[in-house]
């Protein structure tokens, strides 16, 4: 009787398991993926931009292809070099989806952030 309840205490044990902290750790490493990608091409797009002195080809490159992958970016109306002495600010917004919203059941999530490049190139 005793080896009985062991084996229900342990079935019970690996439910909760599989059922609870398995799923939840699974979700919260991909909510960690999503914002550890955002602040890693929000950062390099930032030190683009600066080392570029502006919205050049290069740049609106890697935009094209950061908003293919559903990311928003506004440089605040700066189109080509900006002028000596010029704040560039980066506005970027990355909506993407829950892992419980592909089941239908999770909210949509949006990061957002603001950089700000001081133009020093002449």
């Amino acid at each position: 009787m005793n080896h009985l309840s062991e084996i229900k205490a342990a079935i019970f044990s690996m439910a909760v398991f599989v059922l609870i902290i398995f799923p939840a750790l699974i979700f919260v490493g991909i909510e960690s993926l999503h914002q550890h990608s955002f602040m890693k091409h929000t950062t390099e797009l930032t030190e683009i931009v600066r080392q570029e002195g502006g919205v050049t080809g290069r740049v609106q490159q890697i935009e094209s292809k950061l908003e293919a992958r559903g990311y928003e970016i506004d440089f605040g109306g700066v189109t080509g070099r900006a002028a000596y002495g010029t704040n560039v600010n980066i506005t970027f917004r990355y909506t993407y989806d829950t892992p419980l919203k592909v089941w239908g059941m999770g909210p949509t999530r949006t990061l957002t952030t603001v950089n700000t490049v001081y133009n020093m190139r002449r």
